[in-house]
């Protein structure tokens, strides 16, 4: 009795330490599913941000260095402060213009560096995301063999119907000349908001699915 009961113990205090995943909410203060043109005006917001140069389009500036700047379906902010480094964030926006995703890339590393600093900087954000958003009982592996050869090398932290969460390495074209560099990176995506169907695509198929019935209305 005294054995089965100290198992059940055991038992419950395992499940209570054990940590359960949290899913992805945003970046910062910006939650999935948010508008971009809300969530580029929080940002000006948030950071005081001001026109780098006095001309339409410019890029915006904070005082701390951090660059805002707009492309089509996504907002880029340079210089962007994350753990003890700088980054550069991709936040990306589906076809309803929301906010499903984004990307941290950072510093350049030449290959020379590739066993040190730069898979210090991936092991430290893999540790990070995976306490973050890995699924509990789960094992980090990160194997650096090959990583120069290949343009993206992805460690899965998390996989399923809702979210994506990778870090890993990927090679960038070089700020000068014709040389490439490799940077650490973490991709976040909401897998549902990504793949969500323009909104006059889902009127029309609404309307196509009310169609048969007004017709069944018509014909009583």
């Amino acid at each position: 009795m005294r054995f089965t009961l100290f198992i059940a113990v055991v038992a419950a205090l395992a499940l209570s330490a054990r940590v359960e995943a949290v899913d992805p909410e945003g970046f910062g203060d910006m939650s999935f599913g948010m508008p971009k043109d809300l969530a580029k005006k929080k940002l000006e917001t948030e950071y005081n941000m001001r026109r780098k140069f006095p001309l339409p389009g410019a890029a915006l500036v904070c005082r701390d260095g951090i660059e805002l700047s707009e492309k089509e379906d996504r907002l880029y902010l340079e210089g962007y402060p994350y753990g003890s480094g700088k980054y550069r964030v991709t936040l990306y926006f589906n076809r309803n213009g929301k906010f499903y995703g984004y990307m941290l890339e950072g510093a350049p590393y030449g290959e020379g560096e590739v066993e040190g600093l730069l898979r210090d900087e991936v092991v430290a954000l893999s540790k990070d995301f995976q306490q973050r958003y890995g699924p509990a009982g789960t094992k980090l592996r990160i194997a650096f063999q090959g990583v120069k050869e290949r343009a993206e090398t992805h460690f899965p932290i998390r996989e399923d119907e809702n979210f994506t969460v990778v870090t890993g390495v990927a090679r960038r074209k070089a700020q000068w000349g014709n040389g490439t560099n490799l940077v650490a990176m973490v991709v976040v995506c909401d897998k549902q908001l990504r793949g969500e169907p323009k909104q006059a695509e889902m009127e029309d198929a609404q309307a196509s699915a009310e169609e048969p019935r007004k017709r069944g209305r018509r014909g009583r």
